[in-house]
């Protein structure tokens, strides 16, 4: 995940303005640029963006209502962000053990547990149906024109050509959204009218 997380970071952040930044909708908007950030992959992110507070919420519980025989004092490496050294640093909490091990306990309000609204699998299932509900002219023609021109044109022995498949069409429209990252907001607000229909 670290790979793709910091590749789509980073075409997001190249494509928006710096004062635009503020208006990124979503985490999972990174996943519509390339695979590697799904629904379990923002879980895991969330979850070491907040290490910190689900080892002192675990703590907290433990403390509260886990016997002393059934815990363990664990030093956990990359526990928090010292802003002061820049770097990720240690510290020590009292855990439930598990086996040889311990646990980590999670909230279930913050567990994701439904496919992701904005989820790569159906933009590119719906891509055809984005670029009409552009509202910016040249945007819409853009988006539009890649895509259809990088569709193959393969004729079929009576001189037609035929009906791209299936993953053509995907491969097309992966394509259109790699190559032009400035539009993913467009998109985004294209894909709610979509689902509002």
């Amino acid at each position: 995940m670290g790979c793709a997380l910091k590749n789509n970071l980073e075409k997001i952040f190249d494509s928006y303005g710096v004062d635009e930044l503020e208006n990124v909708i979503h985490l999972s908007e990174l996943n519509i640029i390339e695979k590697g950030i799904g629904k379990d992959n923002i879980s895991d992110f969330t979850t070491q963006l907040i290490f910190e507070y689900l080892l002192e919420y675990t703590q907290t519980f433990t403390l509260k209502y886990i016997s002393e025989n059934k815990r363990v004092k664990k030093t956990i490496n990359n526990a928090y962000f010292n802003y002061e050294f820049k770097r990720w640093l240690p510290k020590e909490f009292v855990l439930p053990k598990y086996g040889k091990d311990f646990m980590l306990l999670m909230p279930k309000d913050i567990v994701v547990r439904e496919e992701l609204w904005i989820n790569k699998e159906d933009m590119l299932e719906s891509f055809e149906q984005i670029p009409i509900a552009i509202s910016n002219v040249e945007l819409r023609d853009t988006l539009s024109s890649f895509y259809y021109q990088a569709l193959p044109q393969v004729k079929k022995k009576d001189g037609t050509i035929r009906e791209p498949y299936k993953k053509e069409k995907r491969a097309a429209a992966e394509l259109t959204i790699t190559k032009n990252p400035i539009a993913i907001k467009s998109i985004l607000k294209a894909k709610k009218i979509i689902r509002q229909l």
